[in-house]
């Protein structure tokens, strides 16, 4: 069969039109154009549209923190108050050792009024009987150089020593060698280790950190003892 040519196709299909197959509708190219943009600006995303259940979104998620930032738990609120506490008494220990670094200085040697290092024996047995004869309760904190936990805790001391100022605070050395038998002969194998003298007697011993409960123990027996002493200065 010889090949149409394009004037005999385009007879031959529009033929068939009749025979029940549809000719596909020409359009001109400008009216296309013109279509394909309108569908465009019906299918284009509205952006407006799309921000504001993005806002509504923020603006509860905002709500809903701010009301349940109200509503806390009073533990949870404690425990957020002691959290921003403890933190900032770290920052302010960094802050003191970089002052005695830049005074070349280790951080058991920094100056405080309210608690003296005592470099030997006889300072120790010095400072009993003095907080003896004035009837004061003595506390004496004993650590260890190397120890992180004496090392933290030392600003909270330096604190309580300048609240209670009837109460007599020291600290010893226990990496000195001057003291190396005498922590022995007390029996201390541990630091920080704490010891609260009345009337020249040891009346008590024990272990404290920064960790709450053992700070609120040994915030509780400062406080019993120094009512033990002034009860007895009576």
């Amino acid at each position: 069969m010889p090949a149409l040519n394009g004037a005999a196709k385009l007879t031959d299909a529009a033929g068939r039109v009749g025979g029940g197959v549809r000719a596909a509708a020409v359009v001109p190219p400008a009216m296309a154009s013109g279509m394909s943009s309108g569908v465009s600006r019906l299918c284009a995303p509205r952006t407006s549209a799309l921000r504001l259940p993005e806002q509504l979104h923020r603006r509860t998620a905002i709500a809903v923190a701010t009301l349940q930032a109200a509503t806390l738990h009073p533990d949870a609120l404690r425990r957020r108050a002691e959290a921003e506490a403890r933190a900032k008494s770290r920052e302010e220990g960094r802050e003191r050792q970089r002052q005695l670094r830049s005074q070349g200085l280790k951080w058991w040697q920094e100056p405080s009024e309210h608690m003296p290092l005592l470099n030997s024996p006889e300072e120790f047995m010095e400072q009993v009987q003095s907080s003896q004869a004035a009837g004061q309760l003595m506390i004496v904190k004993f650590f260890s150089e190397e120890c992180y936990a004496c090392k933290s805790i030392a600003p909270k001391l330096n604190k309580l020593a300048e609240s209670y100022t009837d109460v007599v605070f020291s600290k010893v050395n226990g990496s000195m060698p001057e003291f190396t038998s005498f922590l022995e002969e007390m029996g201390i194998t541990g630091v920080p280790w704490f010891q609260f003298y009345r009337n020249g007697e040891l009346v008590h011993g024990m272990s404290a950190s920064l960790n709450p409960e053992r700070l609120a123990a040994f915030r509780r027996e400062i406080v019993r003892q120094r009512k033990l002493a002034m009860e007895g200065a009576e």
